[in-house]
């Protein structure tokens, strides 16, 4: 089934009629405000255990910021404090088994491969392109989730399709944006929210006030924190010669992740930054409109076409332009979009890699079977972007990929 996602304009024109005229009902209403010490206790109460330090005053930043900044609804609120709650009882249950030794993470992992990039510019697709090497682990979309399985059955999938689901009923098109399935290999930003450290929550909520707390601490206790749940996840699904791995926020933190995983490579994927922060702010529009009634299309692109998200990617092409030859490869995404396996057989000559009859099939395999393209409709100035302005700011950048 296609989905469509028509050009962002107001909230409501994003949701059911249902659930719009509901925002509108209960604007106001004083029910569930963001309050730290309470979104907590259901979490704390239900696993027996308190956050680590670090993690409790992430929570209460991120929890702050939400109440002064963000302007959600009621429905907004709950909504929060579930998706909250639901984040820190994954930090909670790894952390009461690690208490009583019932869980010990590995230390030894796989040579890693990171897939760099702005959000937007095609990461996604090249990481399920990547996933079908068989020679390749990539952690699931439910694994990422839920990263610590039940002792009984396995329902880890279910419940990320519930939550999926859910997604669907508040906002129908969001597919059409953001393909996601329980199933997918998908991106690392989970096992940083579970610990509530990552500029990514910007994505859900307008929170100036987290983004500045976050910008001032430091980068290596979020990224020891990502480590262990990375451990948490191999070392319940092991196997393959090397990670996949992906998140745009990789990008602005690279000397906390090298700290941590040294033998890391890169892949840095370039595409039309018009089109990036164009796409970028469709998609910040309409996962914000899912708990806010105050989203102004026109300010989003200004908001992120700026210092954060730009500096970011200018630090980690400095970091990428440093690392010694087999390290790092770059890819545009016009190019992956042509012809895949040949993007990725480039990929795997320049990091050096064996790009094995297996792999070769697999991605053949995938490209073959994919489902017919969503439409996701977005023009630069709806959301208050001029197409020369972000071509002049980055005309370096675009002249050295030929973008």
């Amino acid at each position: 089934m296609v989905v469509y996602a028509r050009q962002f304009t107001t909230p409501a024109g994003t949701q059911p009629r249902w659930f719009a005229a509901l925002n509108r009902a209960t604007q106001g209403v004083p029910i569930c405000r963001a309050n730290a010490a309470a979104w907590m206790r259901g979490a704390v109460d239900a696993a027996g255990v308190e956050p680590a330090p670090d993690v409790r005053e992430a929570f209460e930043a991120l929890v702050q910021s939400i109440e002064a900044d963000a302007a959600l609804g009621m429905i907004g609120r709950l909504a929060a404090r579930k998706d909250s709650r639901r984040k820190l009882s994954q930090h909670l249950h790894a952390r009461a088994l690690v208490e009583a030794g019932q869980l010990e993470a590995p230390l030894d992992m796989p040579e890693p491969i990171y897939l760099l990039g702005w959000m937007r510019s095609g990461t996604t697709a090249l990481h399920r392109l990547l996933a079908a090497d068989p020679d390749n682990w990539w952690p699931h979309h439910y694994e990422t989730m839920f990263c610590v399985p039940p002792r009984a059955e396995d329902d880890r999938a279910a419940k990320t399709a519930a939550v999926l689901a859910e997604l669907k009923l508040y906002s129908p098109h969001y597919q059409a944006i953001h393909p996601m399935q329980p199933g997918n290999p998908e991106e690392c930003v989970n096992l940083f929210t579970h610990v509530f450290r990552t500029p990514q929550f910007a994505v859900q909520y307008r929170v100036p006030s987290y983004l500045k707390w976050l910008a001032a601490q430091d980068a290596s206790v979020a990224y020891g924190r990502y480590v262990e749940e990375l451990g948490i996840l191999r070392y319940h699904r092991g196997g393959g010669k090397r990670m996949v791995l992906k998140d745009p926020t990789h990008m602005g933190f690279l000397p906390a992740l090298l700290e941590r995983l040294p033998r890391a490579k890169f892949v840095f994927i370039h595409r039309d930054p018009v089109e990036v922060f164009s796409s970028m702010s469709s998609m910040y529009a309409y996962t914000r409109a899912i708990f806010t009634r105050d989203v102004d299309p026109r300010a989003i692109g200004p908001e992120l076409f700026d210092d954060p998200l730009l500096g970011a990617h200018a630090q980690g092409l400095a970091v990428c332009d440093g690392l010694g030859p087999g390290r790092v490869a770059h890819v545009r995404h016009v190019d992956v979009r042509a012809d895949p396996v040949a993007a990725a057989r480039a990929i795997y000559e320049t990091l050096g890699l064996p790009f094995s009859e297996a792999a070769e099939q697999g991605m053949r395999r995938h490209v073959a079977r994919r489902p017919a393209a969503h439409h996701h409709e977005h023009t630069p100035n709806a959301f208050g972007l001029r197409p020369e302005a972000v071509r002049e700011r980055l005309a370096d950048y675009i002249e050295r990929f030929d973008l």
